[in-house]
């Protein structure tokens, strides 16, 4: 729980929340924003690697083995995450091609995995395809330290 990790006394460099959603908090009266993010940076990590919305499992686990190969080879988590990004561009299926999950993984947009029987709001293709659709690659962010580009 966010209590929990308000209790810790960390010295870490990153803390990764893979998880679906893991980087969105709750607007907390007198507080700001609040959540595990926010937890993980007062509890002492210099910089935490969150999602915004629901991830499918595939395209996580891709994303996450890029970036931990990278963070292996002394990258730092900002050009890390920037390569796992370029790689899923480079991974996402063409609609032509794709299965009939990932199509309609893709055509469901930002907005994340809606239930079977939720609305599907549609974006328009772009040239036949939309190999590059956010949804694969943007749902994960630095938060902190770690994200500055100038350190």
């Amino acid at each position: 729980t966010i209590d929990e990790v308000l209790g810790l006394n960390l010295d870490a460099d990153l803390v990764v929340l893979s998880a679906c959603s893991s980087g969105r908090g709750a607007l907390e009266p007198g507080d700001g924003l609040g959540g595990l993010v926010n937890a993980f940076l007062y509890a002492g990590s210099a910089g935490v690697l969150a999602t915004l919305w629901p991830i499918e499992d595939r395209h996580a686990a891709a994303m996450m083995e890029t970036f931990y190969r990278e963070i292996g080879r002394g990258q730092r988590p900002v050009f890390a995450l920037g390569t796992a990004r370029t790689g899923a561009i480079a991974r996402a299926p063409d609609l032509g091609a794709a299965t009939a999950r990932d199509a309609g993984l893709q055509m469901r947009g930002m907005g994340g995995i809606t239930g079977e029987g939720g609305p599907r709001p549609e974006r328009p293709l772009r040239g036949g395809a939309r190999r590059v659709d956010p949804f694969f690659w943007a749902a994960w962010v630095l938060n902190g330290a770690v994200g500055d580009l100038f350190e």
